[in-house]
């Protein structure tokens, strides 16, 4: 799971930034059948997680009356909060519609109808037991496809068809793991594994061992993910084990530079790494992890920790990664572990064929709280007088500090504003750059987006953008419009051998200096090429976007005639431009060079 925190600015502190609704948009009042118990409760010192509720009770408290307190934007923990609490539980245990039958998940609705109530006020106990009985239909899938392996069929078995307006029933589920079954072991053959059998019966077993293993907290804590999420999708609730990935950016660990989400999907892959060097790139699929000389182990279906455990391990020693790459072509890579820090930007100076002057370019892939410092020496080391122009390039970058947006900012914009933000009670601050923290760059520069760019990325490139300063190419950017916080609900009172989960919470909402909110609508470039794809809904419960008055602002360079020159001039090449890899960048390097 990769996790960003978004750190308050000292001005936010100072404004008492907590929790903020649109004026257009009424705050609802708070509601519930019983009251919610002061935030200060403590645990006693007998605590138990069996039969005694008491650690799930006080965990469900403190995640409410925070969210009633400090979120953005408090809602009402009702009928219609429960609904969306089942179905993002539901949609979290069988996202793909492959263990619940209709009846199944009707039944599992009609027991709860006040899920979300019954979470916020106590009534642990039984949102457990029913929850359980969820959780073993699942277990039992898992038990009926492992049975099926002890004769796998010889007869190639066609997938069951269903289309949206069937029902799904059992007969329909039995039909499918026969399929499944004999799908997952043909693929497994296909791979360098030694007993294809036995790595399918394994990972089957895996997963019935896995929920057969959840304690009654383990399952308290799925439940408080899905309630935090429900009321808002930007918010969430992270278990103990998470805590390292919470807090633990820029820390140091002996691995091959892999970050791996849901699915064994790499999500991310650290600039001058093993992984990196070995040309594993995001969006590549892990199949299996080997051990030095050992045979593969398969890691299909595994949480994104376990897999983390396999790929860490002693400094020089050797993992073995069989990966599917994007295209769908299998690979095998030997890595060796090596002291891995997260490389946050790189720089190089390119010169593509027919260009008069070589163009430096600034690969920035996050925003750790150094990363201006970064910038500034590398810039530094730049002798500006042999390059025609910068690129910045911003693709993938999911944020990071909101401070560090600014001190980036400052070294191109001195004592200029940034971006605004606006707090519960409706104050807004407007975030500015200092002058003491400028470079004397003034060469033209460019700035690359694309739809994972977001968070802070977004605040620097939409100040450039507003300024002048930089003209933005690529597509539009994320829309994360959000300041987060995350808490620890344990407290110093507490029992010292438990530990509790944290809470990440919006506390903050994010505007441009024209006023626009960056919440789903993003940064729009300059110059757009093709292929943008279609932004998502949002889902239930999420801040909505609006506006809020625009700041009067000087910009440094108006580059409004250059922009449309360069559409003209660059017409086909920006239709054909691919967002990914080097064409963007030649075709960039091209527009500072004309």
């Amino acid at each position: 799971m990769k996790v960003k925190l978004y750190v308050l600015t000292a001005s936010m502190l100072l404004a008492g930034c907590a929790s903020t609704a649109p004026p257009s948009t009424p705050q609802k009042s708070y509601q519930l059948d019983r009251p919610v118990q002061p935030l200060e409760q403590s645990l006693p010192r007998n605590l138990n997680t069996g039969t005694n509720r008491t650690a799930e009770i006080v965990s469900a408290q403190r995640i409410t009356e925070i969210l009633q307190r400090a979120h953005l934007r408090p809602i009402a923990v009702d009928a219609q909060l429960s609904q969306h609490m089942l179905n993002g539980l539901i949609a979290g245990l069988d996202p793909q519609r492959i263990f619940f039958t209709d009846q199944d998940v009707s039944e599992f609705r009609s027991k709860n109808v006040h899920f979300a109530e019954e979470f916020a006020s106590g009534g642990i106990t039984r949102l457990i037991q029913n929850t359980r009985e969820l959780l073993s239909i699942k277990q039992n899938r898992y038990e009926y496809a492992k049975s099926l392996l002890k004769q796998p069929s010889k007869v190639s078995l066609k997938a069951p068809s269903r289309d949206s307006s069937q029902s799904i029933s059992q007969n329909y589920l039995i039909a499918y793991w026969k399929y499944k079954s004999q799908q997952d072991l043909a693929v497994i053959e296909d791979l360098p594994y030694k007993h294809p059998l036995t790595v399918l019966q394994q990972r089957y077993q895996y997963q019935i061992d896995k929920i057969a293993n959840l304690s009654d907290f383990d399952v308290f804590e799925i439940l408080a993910h899905h309630y935090v999420v429900a009321y808002d999708p930007a918010s969430n609730y992270y278990p103990a084990r998470f805590h390292t990935s919470l807090i633990g950016m820029g820390e140091e660990a002996y691995g091959v530079g892999l970050k791996v989400g849901s699915g064994a999907k790499i999500t991310d892959v650290y600039l001058s790494s093993p992984a990196a060097n070995a040309g594993i790139e995001a969006g590549d699929e892990l199949l299996a992890i080997a051990q030095s000389d050992f045979d593969y182990q398969d890691i299909i279906g595994r949480d994104p920790l376990d897999i983390l455990s396999l790929l860490n391990g002693a400094l020089g020693t050797k993992v073995r990664l069989l990966f599917e790459e994007k295209t769908g072509e299998i690979k095998q890579v030997e890595l060796t572990r090596k002291n891995i820090k997260q490389q946050a930007i790189s720089v190089e100076s390119l010169k593509f064929p027919d260009m008069t002057q070589r163009v430096a370019v600034l690969k920035i892939s996050s925003f750790p709280v150094d990363v201006a410092q970064q910038v500034a020496s590398e810039l530094a080391g730049i002798n500006a007088n042999e390059i025609r122009g910068l690129i910045i390039d911003l693709r993938g970058n999911e944020g990071g500090s909101l401070r560090e947006a600014t001190k980036l900012a400052a070294l191109f914009l001195p004592d200029a504003e940034v971006f605004q933000i606006r707090s519960q009670t409706n104050r807004v601050n407007v975030e500015r750059t200092e002058s003491t923290h400028s470079l004397s760059f003034e060469k033209d520069i460019i700035i690359l987006t694309d739809a994972k760019t977001a968070g802070s990325a977004e605040l620097f490139a939409a100040a450039m953008q507003e300024h002048g300063r930089a003209i933005l190419v690529g597509h539009t950017s994320y829309g994360m419009g959000l300041v987060k916080m995350a808490r620890k609900l344990k407290r110093i009172y507490d029992v010292k051998d438990f530990e509790f989960g944290t809470l990440q919470y919006s506390v903050g909402q994010l505007y441009r200096l024209n006023g626009d909110s960056f919440q789903f609508k993003g940064v729009k470039p300059d110059i757009l090429i093709a292929n943008q794809p279609t932004k998502p809904t949002p889902l239930a419960n999420a801040v909505a976007w609006d506006k809020i008055p625009s700041r009067d602002i000087s910009k440094v360079r108006d580059l409004s005639e250059k922009v449309q020159k360069l559409r003209r001039d660059f017409h086909n090449e920006i239709s054909t431009a691919e967002i990914n890899g080097d064409s963007l960048l030649k075709l960039s390097a091209e527009m500072l060079n004309k």
